[in-house]
């Protein structure tokens, strides 16, 4: 087994795929196998990334198909040309439409969607075009073009290289292109089972490559996206990540008509543990402040480094009793000791969309924002809520 994993770490080294499987953790592997365990932040970046590939891709074939209408004169005779150049024609406008840019939201489904059309388009061209070429003989130029459109699966196939996909995306959009391809011939009455299955074994070894190829990039993409969503120091998202992944959790808030909270935490006197000991111990209560945050939501909730030692908790299908069953928690524990040992508090402003009648997101972060300086002028260690409701610790600040 040694030996397998050995060979083929050489084989990707002298394809110049940068991928690292074998090295990666079991949940990392699990994320380029297959999109459960991906964040909206990523899935969003990723269908940015594909929506861009494919107008990239569709216009270079909208100009290279139109183009060949002129090889395909030369090519094949009048009655053979003219069916190709209906066919190049309604295929050059499927890609225009693919590569213009329109103006709508960058989801994944839609760049799915987008790139089944683009792979669809040239497999119809190579349906038709292998049933116009079947039992005819052609010598010369003909002969090297109507190879040429043989070959289309196998650029299509390739084409896969190009976007972040995950190993089971690929074999999902892989798939109808080896039943087409691999059987065209018996449809077409011109081919052997064992020219087909000779076929299916070169795509598949072809595709084999390829999905490592798009699980490289998918991999990579996760590693730039962790590196500028996350601040290093804490770990939690950063406010320009933060800030988009609020924008889309609130959309989706007001879809569904679903509760949306925030709380907003603003460590109290969090400057003297910089000035009395050092940044190192501010550091380390901010580390610790993060782990602790962790402990008190769930997973799926989002926390936010706003700035300095003020973080955003963002509670997607939360109202206001969820709120203060984590803040009693919170309240009773705190966010950790301070270097002498006393609690380390914080003053807390919650906001929620519904409760609070708030029709964007801004609104609603200033809102939690104007109740944590109100609990800070109120004496510290407390959260103010909605309705201006306030809770307060029984631990002084």
């Amino acid at each position: 087994m040694k030996e397998i994993l050995s060979m083929l770490n050489r084989l990707l080294e002298v394809l110049r795929i940068p991928f690292s499987v074998f090295r990666l953790s079991g949940e990392d592997l699990m994320q380029l196998l297959h999109a459960g365990g991906h964040s909206h932040y990523l899935s969003r970046h990723r269908a940015g990334l594909i929506i861009e590939r494919v107008r990239l891709v569709s216009a270079a074939f909208c100009l290279l198909t139109f183009a060949w209408i002129g090889l395909d004169f030369f090519a094949f005779e009048l009655k053979t040309w003219l069916i190709l150049v209906q066919l190049r024609l309604v295929s050059t406008t499927i890609f225009l439409l693919l590569a213009w840019r329109w103006d709508f939201e960058k989801h994944l489904r839609t760049g799915f969607i987008m790139m089944i059309m683009m792979m669809a388009n040239p497999l119809i061209f190579y349906g038709f075009a292998y049933g116009l070429f079947a039992g005819q003989a052609f010598t010369g130029v003909a002969h090297i073009v109507a190879t040429v459109y043989t070959m289309l699966p196998y650029i299509i196939i390739a084409g896969l290289s190009l976007f972040p996909l995950t190993a089971l995306e690929a074999v999902l959009f892989a798939l109808p292109i080896l039943a087409i391809t691999a059987f065209a011939p018996q449809f077409a009455g011109v081919g052997e089972v064992t020219d087909s299955i000779a076929t299916l074994w070169i795509l598949g070894l072809i595709l084999g490559v390829y999905i490592l190829a798009g699980m490289s990039q998918l991999h990579s993409m996760i590693s730039l996206v962790h590196q500028a969503s996350k601040d290093p120091l804490t770990d939690l998202l950063t406010r320009r990540t933060g800030t988009e992944i609020i924008d889309l959790y609130f959309r989706i808030s007001v879809l569904h008509n679903t509760p949306f909270s925030v709380i907003f935490f603003d460590l109290d006197h969090f400057k003297l543990i910089n000035d009395e000991y050092g940044h190192e111990a501010g550091d380390e209560a901010l580390r610790n402040t993060a782990k602790k945050l962790h402990e008190y939501l769930r997973r799926s909730d989002v926390i936010v480094r706003w700035g300095g030692e003020e973080m955003v908790a963002v509670l997607p299908n939360t109202n206001m009793d969820g709120i203060k069953l984590i803040l009693n928690r919170v309240l009773k524990d705190w966010l950790g000791n301070r270097p002498d040992g006393t609690p380390l508090t914080a003053s807390i402003g919650v906001a929620e969309r519904i409760s609070d009648t708030i029709d964007d997101w801004p609104e609603l972060i200033e809102m939690a924002d104007k109740r944590m300086y109100a609990a800070k002028k109120s004496g510290r260690a407390r959260a103010i809520l909605c309705g201006e409701e306030v809770m307060v610790s029984d631990q002084a600040s």
